[in-house]
């Protein structure tokens, strides 16, 4: 589906994402994200893997570490769980893409069913885009995990549809290194504490 042609503030935008590009860098000796974005009508589809140098069980617990996500996925601004029933949870998200000055703020509830250790899903029951649909799954790869997440969204965006592909492209990447980052940093193996001295 392609929209109107974008009005200069749309295009304004487009060159600060650009630039923004550039300047953004995965982590050094770290594989990126594999992400692709394909349109079914209005909805984005996003699916993106991504390997991670740790077990499943570690991965899992930051995946589900809704409470903390503010903390370290850089999009996220508020996290929480509103319930918590067996192995469904209503979940509660805010935050704002940001590109220099300009920031687009987004609201999302959803109802998220885990089942563990393995698949978390999550449809959202109202927020700032139409429709938002997700799901991580993790499977065992060797030593470390594999991480597939798949994103179904109609994005309220006011951009012409290449421009929506993109930025849901560098966003996906962006927020899967971040994730990497904190898999890799709490399963690394803690120094001995120093002994007392009495």
């Amino acid at each position: 589906m392609t929209r109107c042609a974008p009005p200069r503030s749309a295009l304004r935008l487009l060159a600060a994402l650009a630039l923004a590009s550039v300047a953004h860098a995965g982590p050094t000796g770290e594989p990126r994200p594999r992400v692709t974005v394909h349109q079914d009508g209005a909805t984005f589809v996003v699916e993106a893997t991504l390997a991670v140098p740790a077990p499943v069980a570690a991965a899992w617990d930051v995946v589900t570490d809704i409470d903390a996500m503010a903390g370290f996925v850089p999009a996220v601004d508020e996290s929480r769980v509103l319930a918590r029933e067996d192995r469904r949870w209503r979940i509660l998200q805010r935050g704002a893409i940001r590109f220099g000055p300009i920031a687009f703020a987004w609201t999302s509830e959803r109802e998220a069913t885990l089942d563990r250790p393995t698949s978390i899903g999550q449809v959202q029951l109202y927020g700032t885009m139409p429709r938002l649909e997700t799901r991580t799954t993790l499977s065992a790869e060797g030593d470390g995990t594999r991480l597939h997440y798949r994103v179904d969204v109609i994005p309220d965006a006011p951009f012409p549809d290449f421009v929506t592909r993109w930025l849901l492209r560098r966003e996906t990447e962006t927020q899967l290194d971040s994730i990497r980052d904190e898999i890799v940093r709490r399963s690394a193996p803690r120094p001995p504490a120093a002994p007392r001295v009495r």
